[in-house]
């Protein structure tokens, strides 16, 4: 919700819910919503849930991909493990895969 009008000796508060795409996750004297972030594919997200009057959109990286960094500003595709090597800890849409040599039996 956002505020149109402050109380006053007469009248109560009056606020009105956020519009379609926009929304407000706490109390606030703001006299506008907040628009819902994009989830933009071009730099590798994909949305995961949608946002309502209350919460933001939530976007993660696409799958195979994670954050290119702490800040998550763009996802990478995942490194892959390469010849001769296993995955010793699979990644999670937000993590790199640890790749390791696999064990030589003999």
């Amino acid at each position: 919700q956002w505020l149109l009008t402050d109380c006053t000796e007469h009248n109560e508060t009056v606020c009105l819910p956020c519009n379609a795409g926009e929304f407000h996750d706490k109390y606030h004297r703001e006299t506008s919503c907040l628009l819902h972030s994009e989830c933009n594919e071009k730099l590798g997200f994909q949305m995961i849930k949608d946002g309502t009057s209350t919460s933001n959109v939530v976007c993660s990286c696409q799958l195979g991909k994670h954050c290119s960094s702490e800040a998550c500003e763009t996802c990478v595709w995942s490194t892959a493990c390469g010849p001769g090597e296993g995955v010793i800890q699979k990644g999670e849409r937000r993590d790199i895969v640890n790749c390791g040599g696999y064990k030589r039996c003999s």
